[in-house]
């Protein structure tokens, strides 16, 4: 069984337009695309650089599951990692990586938000940070981005905000 909830946000566009696609994929063992696992690897640069104050550019030629960090790679990630920087130094509360209960979703549900954080500005913010080759990611109505910014909500209740904003990173 794969690690995703059954009805996680990067699945849960599917179960809009087909609820039924929830019974038919349940057991279903989800093997990841090479660009899925690329995506994969280059989130947890980000991860590493964004907890360890690394800078990108200086990970080049490391090999993180596989995959070797070249400049490709690593200026999409610092696009990224400078951004979600830019709102860690306006923080009151920030997340990475961050494991969200989604129980709007379902019971169990879950996700992982790649960056959150509440700003001194009072604005919440939800980052989902997209990269890889193959289909890029529509920005208006993404559900997947959605659903983070409403378990960020739910997560930073107790904070005062008073605007949520979705920002995808691809």
């Amino acid at each position: 069984m794969n690690k995703h909830s059954l009805n996680s946000p990067s699945n849960f566009a599917r179960r809009i337009q087909c609820p039924g696609s929830a019974n038919a994929e349940r057991g279903m063992v989800e093997e990841p695309s090479v660009y899925a696992a690329e995506g994969t690897a280059a989130h947890k640069l980000g991860e590493n650089c964004l907890t360890d104050g690394l800078d990108p550019q200086d990970m080049i030629g490391r090999v993180i599951d596989g995959f070797e960090v070249d400049s490709e790679m690593a200026d999409a990630v610092a696009i990224y990692v400078n951004y979600c920087r830019d709102l860690i130094d306006d923080a009151v509360v920030f997340g990475v990586e961050d494991h969200l209960p989604l129980l709007f979703l379902g019971k169990d549900d879950k996700g992982t938000s790649d960056f959150n954080a509440v700003t001194t500005r009072r604005v919440l913010y939800a980052v989902d940070f997209k990269y890889g080759k193959g289909i890029p990611v529509d920005v208006v109505e993404n559900v997947q981005g959605l659903c983070y910014g409403l378990g960020t909500a739910r997560k930073y209740d107790n904070h005062a905000w008073d605007q949520m904003v979705i920002v995808i990173i691809q």
